[in-house]
C-alpha cells in the first residue's frame, strides 16, 4: 500500500504520463519480486544447510570405550561419548579408517600415536560398523599406543579411533616434579 502511493504521488506532482506510471509500476512490481526471491534463496541456504550437518556418527556406528574401568571395553551412546569428551577428558588424536571388502580376505590396519612423555593416554574409543572387528592395544596409561583392528573375512573397514587423556593429568604431572 505505501509502494502504491509512493508512485501515485510522484506521477501527481511530477505530471507523470501513462507510460511512466507502467513503468513505475513495473519497477514496483520488479523489487518486490527480488524480494521474494532473496528471500526464497535464503531459505533454501538454510535448508542445506541444516541437512549437511551430520551427526557425530553415522547411524548403525557402533562405539567402544577402553578405560581402566573397562579394559576390555563397553559400549557407550553418543551422548555418554559427547559428557565425558567434554568434562574431563581432551581428545589427543583421532583417526578414520575406511576400506572396501576384499573377498575372501580380513582386513587389517594399525595406528601408533607417541605423545610427549608427561601425558597419559587414559582412555581410547573405537566406532565400527557391526560385526565387532577384533582389537589389540598396547595398553593404556602409557604416552604412546599402538591399537591394531582385523576385520572379519570379507568385512569392508569403516572405523575411527579416539585417543584421550585427562584434562589435569599434566598439570598434577608438573606439580608433582616442581615440588
Amino acid at each position: 500500500m505505501l509502494n502504491k502511493l509512493r508512485v501515485d504521488c510522484i506521477c501527481q506532482w511530477s505530471g507523470c504520463s501513462g507510460d511512466e506510471i507502467e513503468i513505475l509500476e513495473h519497477l514496483k512490481k520488479s523489487i518486490k519480486m527480488r524480494s521474494f526471491i532473496i528471500i526464497t534463496v535464503l531459505s533454501a541456504l538454510a535448508a542445506c544447510y541444516g541437512a549437511a550437518v551430520l551427526p557425530s556418527e553415522p547411524e548403525g556406528y557402533i562405539t567402544m570405550v577402553f578405560d581402566e574401568e573397562s579394559p576390555n571395553g563397553r559400549v557407550e551412546s553418543d551422548s555418554e561419548l559427547n559428557k565425558w569428551a567434554t568434562d574431563e577428558w581432551i581428545l589427543l588424536t583421532e583417526w578414520k579408517c575406511e576400506a572396501p571388502s576384499i573377498d575372501g580376505e580380513e582386513q587389517y590396519f594399525s595406528v601408533r600415536y607417541e605423545d610427549d612423555p608427561s601425558v597419559r593416554i587414559s582412555k581410547f574409543s573405537i566406532s565400527y560398523f557391526p560385526p565387532r572387528p577384533f582389537i589389540k592395544d598396547s595398553g593404556l596409561g602409557k604416552h604412546f599406543m599402538d591399537v591394531n583392528v582385523t576385520t572379519g573375512i570379507g568385512r569392508e573397514i569403516r572405523s575411527t579411533i579416539k585417543m584421550y587423556r585427562r584434562m589435569l593429568e599434566t598439570n598434577i604431572m608438573y606439580l608433582e616434579t616442581d615440588t
